[in-house]
């Protein structure tokens, strides 16, 4: 809900030529639709893994790529993107033990 009350806040603005700084960022806005074999917060329930296979998180970054030339939007997740990143999206992952070649933390 956040997540959406920010794009469309952004979406809003720029339809009707009102001022906005351009850039959202967004903390776990996917939480909900979290890979079960990986999640510490147990398994999914039913309606839980009805919504997963729905495909939400693809459609949500494909709009935040299609609606790009209007914003930049800082997406902080624990998953990476279930999409290919293009020429106008780039990800850096935060994530790995000591030693296996990733990076461990944005600070």
């Amino acid at each position: 809900m956040n997540a959406a009350f920010k794009i469309g806040v952004l979406v809003y603005c720029r339809n009707h030529n009102l001022p906005h700084p351009g850039i959202v960022a967004l903390d776990s806005p996917l939480l909900s639709y979290r890979d079960p074999h990986i999640s510490r917060y147990g398994e999914l329930s039913a309606d839980e893994k009805q919504v997963t296979a729905s495909g939400v998180n693809s459609h949500f970054y494909r709009y935040l790529i299609e609606q790009s030339k209007n914003a930049q939007f800082i997406v902080v997740e624990n998953d990476a993107p279930p999409i290919e990143s293009s020429l106008d999206t780039s990800k850096t992952i935060f994530a790995g033990r000591p030693g296996d070649g990733l990076r461990q933390g944005l600070f």
